[in-house]
């Protein structure tokens, strides 16, 4: 809640931004990866509805505790989240995952839903089910600035990879994530339909997830521009970002899900001239910085980890190869080094990776020499003869190919105008593990 007075520092912003680069566990331990699905919910019966959140609810609990141990939310168009815990080995982070997500989707079949995995949601328009004071800020400050908003919130869906710091300087991690993000955006790209629900065109993207983020507002959306201390970087990041909404009674009721009572702010206004200028709701404490970076939406974030947020959901005979390929590139050692040099020359192409995928020369030559090197080290390190096999399938089937998933969804569209991947394939997916 803002003070009355000015209440923040400098200093204080910079320790902060720091304490983001810090492992919450001081001790070293063995690597941890932690994953979060999200699918669209589409009825068979009425797919163009939108699907009541209770309804929804109701069904993702039925059964108890989900048998891998993670845990659902919703997002505000219904999508279903899947949030996996922290685990330590890429077999048994992609068997936890796929234990709850082939559960969840039984859960969700019994009363006629689909989970739809896909980057965008390109035929119904956008909707909230789901009413907070924080989705109600973000819509209004979101519609101030365009359309790209509404449509992120309730018509998305991503897969995320959650990895540690790394050993040491979380520097060079930091901007590897960084560096391997376009060329990984070019492998999995999967929502190539447009930005206007219902239309059913291409719209000449492959991730127009990603176009619909960055549409947003840049400031909070794009990557941020590197410097050598990472935590200086996502500092001015922070600073520059425009405030999205200013919380003047967290404490307050009748706002549900603890938010208070929430302001949008609806003019650029970046937390640098919040903490310079004031607002007349007052000035930001340390609590409104913390919470400001909870709106904000690189392709890259650090929480005291790293959350790679660049790639669009996917289907389970598709996301254990995006886990596997980024997990080794980050964090197997012997790897690293072909991975910096395999995006030496794309690591800044993000836009041309959500535009044109592997079409594009420079990042067809980066996703090869990758897949090159994760195949390699999976081999190396023990993976289970299904990932491995997995992967090796992928590289062969869409990497040397030049596709990526979204051109098997334009695939179906030119043959019998099919927006949506048939079928859900989570059971059949199994065979990857064995």
């Amino acid at each position: 809640m803002p003070s009355p007075r000015r209440a923040l520092g400098a200093d204080d912003v910079a320790a902060m931004a720091g304490r983001c680069f810090r492992p919450p566990d001081p001790e070293p331990g063995p690597e941890k990866i932690g994953l979060e699905f999200e699918w669209l919910t589409i009825s068979a019966r009425n797919p163009d509805d939108r699907l009541d959140l209770r309804a929804l609810q109701v069904a993702a609990a039925a059964g108890g505790d989900l048998p891998g141990g993670g845990t659902v939310t919703f997002e505000p168009g219904g999508q279903l989240e899947l949030n996996t815990g922290p685990t330590v080995g890429l077999d048994a982070a992609c068997d936890a995952a796929h234990t709850d997500a082939r559960e969840l989707s039984r859960r969700m079949e019994r009363v006629g839903v689909a989970l739809v995995p896909i980057g965008l949601d390109a035929f119904r328009p956008p909707r909230r089910v789901l009413t907070t004071g924080r989705y109600d800020a973000m819509e209004a400050a979101f519609d101030a600035k365009g359309p790209h908003g509404r449509r992120m919130m309730c018509n998305t869906a991503a897969l995320q990879v959650n990895v540690d710091l790394g050993p040491g300087d979380p520097c060079g991690r930091w901007r590897l994530a960084h560096a391997i993000g376009p060329t990984m955006i070019a492998c999995f790209a999967n929502s190539p339909f447009g930005e206007d629900a219902g239309t059913g065109r291409p719209s000449g993207w492959g991730a127009n997830r990603l176009a619909t983020w960055w549409g947003i507002d840049p400031s909070r959306t794009a990557a941020p521009a590197l410097t050598d201390d990472p935590a200086d970087t996502w500092l001015r990041y922070a600073l520059a970002a425009n405030v999205l909404l200013i919380r003047t009674d967290p404490e307050g009721e009748g706002e549900g899900q603890g938010e208070g009572v929430t302001v949008p702010v609806l003019r650029p206004f970046s937390f640098a001239e919040w903490m310079t200028d004031g607002h007349p709701a007052g000035w930001p404490t340390a609590d409104d910085f913390a919470y400001h970076l909870t709106t904000l939406f690189p392709p890259v974030r650090p929480r005291q980890w790293l959350e790679l947020r660049m790639l669009d959901a996917v289907d389970a005979t598709i996301w254990p190869v995006a886990v596997a390929v980024i997990v080794t590139l980050l964090t197997d050692p012997d790897v690293v080094p072909f991975a910096v040099a395999a995006t030496a020359d794309t690591a800044g192409l993000w836009p041309e990776a959500a535009r044109d995928g592997l079409a594009h020369p420079d990042l067809a030559r980066s996703a090869e020499a990758c897949f090159a090197a994760a195949v390699a080290a999976l081999a190396r390190t023990g993976a289970s003869t299904g990932l491995c096999d997995a992967v090796g399938e992928y590289a062969d089937r869409y990497v040397a190919r030049r596709r990526c998933p979204a051109d098997d969804r334009l695939d179906e569209w030119h043959a019998v105008g099919r927006l949506l991947p048939e079928g859900n394939p989570i059971d059949e997916a199994a065979a990857w593990a064995s």
